[in-house]
């Protein structure tokens, strides 16, 4: 059994301050809000219980962290622009490679709204439904077999206000 861990990214400085990429050095790379920082906080330790996980101290992250950049190779590659469709496509099909070149591993995937679904699509199917996916939120599929089942979607139980918690499946 695989199973694969979807978080959405928490609350972005751009999402809090609409006039914040007027004076940004980078108006398309927004940080996370101060609020976002606290809900980061709140789902990292959510995903510290989640099972065994292999962790390293941060001095030795800080240390090594240009180095994972080093030497991937991507399962694809963006050609812009792109339709939602085609991104939902390529995302889809990033995903399948993962858990294709990772079948033993369990895996976290952090990213954007469209990024959990793109998943989903690419895992499940296209007819999965789009209820929307809140920030700091975390979805869990499961591969038995061949077949992918979604057991845990748009969970924010960590959060003070985690009323989405409910989307619970078995």
């Amino acid at each position: 059994m695989q199973t694969i861990w979807l978080a959405r990214h928490a609350n972005r400085q751009d999402f809090v301050d609409p006039d914040w990429a007027k004076t940004a050095d980078r108006p398309h790379d927004p940080a996370l809000s101060t609020d976002g920082m606290g809900q980061a906080r709140k789902l990292g330790r959510r995903v510290g219980t989640l099972g065994k996980a292999e962790t390293l101290p941060p001095s030795t992250l800080a240390d090594q962290f240009d180095r994972v950049q080093q030497g991937h190779d991507p399962c694809r590659t963006p050609t812009y622009p792109e339709s939602r469709h085609e991104s939902l496509a390529r995302i889809g099909a990033t995903g399948q490679c993962l858990a294709d070149r990772y079948p033993d591993e369990t895996l976290l995937l952090v990213g954007h709204g469209m990024t959990v679904l793109g998943v989903l699509h690419g895992l499940i199917g296209q007819d999965v439904p789009d209820p929307g996916c809140p920030l700091a939120s975390l979805t869990r599929v499961v591969r038995r077999e061949n077949d992918w089942h979604i057991r845990l979607r748009n969970d924010t139980s960590h959060l003070e206000n985690g009323s989405r918690a409910a989307d619970r499946l078995s």
